[in-house]
């Protein structure tokens, strides 16, 4: 970490060539530029210091301007601050960061090997009692904890999953590195191998009408245990509209890109995403979850953010092997309380642009 009192602020994970290279300075003595042999290669001089109304500083900022890669160290007055400069710096934080979905796996062991001082045993392994009849049980396994109270939700898993594919589609370079994590040398990409550990979770978290259970948690969060000690009863939480749109419109985008390397996984999310979609269909009336248990958010009454969200994700099924989403033109996704109803099949605005009654110019497609 950083002193607060330093007056040179850098980007501690490092410089990358070609994009700029700015240092902040709080103060106006000229800035040095040293090799790593402490051989000065240039000497900048800060412009007027200006107030950052984020910070509250008076501060500069000065353009590097560093094309060869390498460490280098920054001088300003009797403070010295080191850099490097590199073509791709931000490999070791973009994997730290993808591995840390690794360090979140529940219901199996996380060995020394794979988590070093985040070791434990397997936690959560009982199984889980439906909220609405206690006398059924399930074994649900795998999935992310969401937080320190290891609870385990569908929307906000499909999300952080679907954060992960769009990653690998649209920066396949940039995160496809071994992670060390017990998959590492399968032939799959480490950043979708560990997507699918949460994946497969949600494919056990659908019900046999296409519905998806909102959550499995506790019924009060957990004290601050490690997660193999979190032995309170878990529980299935109820289907919910925002569970089920999250997961079908994630599922349908994991169908695509795991097409490449595994087909008949790809398949079964393929399945998974229509069958939640013919139940989001066949139940238009949306019903907003009370969240019962621990872990309780206020009640969604903006389910129109759910549609936005659903039909991309069903866009790519219409290209992915020839599946075709049953689009009605006309037909509503949601009634009840979503007044500005998703009509499938119209044109529409931009969604900041739909008037309060719902009324707005739109053409068939």
């Amino acid at each position: 970490m950083v002193d607060v009192s330093s007056k040179i602020r850098i980007n501690q994970v490092g410089y990358a060539i070609g994009l700029p290279q700015r240092v902040i300075l709080l103060s106006e003595e000229p800035l040095s530029v040293l090799d790593a042999s402490g051989r000065e290669l240039r000497r900048l001089e800060p412009a007027n210091l200006t107030l950052d109304p984020a910070s509250g500083d008076n501060v500069a900022s000065v353009d590097l301007g560093l094309r060869e890669p390498g460490d280098y160290v920054l001088k300003c007055g009797p403070e010295t601050r080191k850099i490097t400069v590199r073509k791709a710096p931000w490999g070791k934080v973009t994997n730290a960061l993808i591995k840390g979905f690794y360090y979140q796996r529940c219901g199996c062991e996380l060995p020394v090997k794979y988590a070093g001082v985040y070791t434990h045993p397997a936690c959560h392994v009982q199984p889980a009692v439906d909220w609405q009849d206690r006398h059924i049980r399930r074994r649900i396994t795998g999935g992310w904890h969401d937080a320190g109270d290891y609870g385990k939700y569908v929307g906000p898993g499909a999300v952080a999953a679907a954060h992960l594919l769009y990653a690998w589609k649209l920066f396949t370079q940039g995160c496809n590195d071994a992670l060390q994590i017990p998959e590492t040398g399968n032939g799959v990409p480490d950043i979708l191998n560990e997507t699918r550990f949460e994946l497969e979770w949600l494919l056990q978290m659908q019900r046999s009408d296409g519905a998806f259970h909102h959550k499995l948690a506790k019924a009060r969060f957990a004290p601050f245990i490690m997660p193999e000690d979190d032995l309170e009863t878990e529980y299935l939480l109820p289907v919910s509209h925002c569970a089920t749109g999250a997961a079908c419109a994630c599922l349908a985008l994991g169908s695509r890109v795991y097409r490449a390397f595994d087909e008949p996984f790809a398949n079964r999310m393929l399945a998974s995403a229509l069958q939640a979609w013919r139940w989001l269909i066949q139940h238009p009336d949306f019903c907003p979850l009370s969240e019962p248990g621990g872990g309780a958010y206020r009640p969604v009454r903006r389910p129109e953010r759910y549609g936005r969200a659903l039909l991309g994700g069903l866009r790519a099924l219409r290209g992915d092997g020839g599946a075709r989403v049953p689009f009605r033109r006309g037909s509503t996704v949601f009634r009840g309380t979503f007044p500005n109803a998703v009509r499938l099949g119209e044109r529409r605005r931009p969604w900041g642009a739909v008037l309060p009654d719902g009324h707005q110019g739109k053409r068939p497609v």
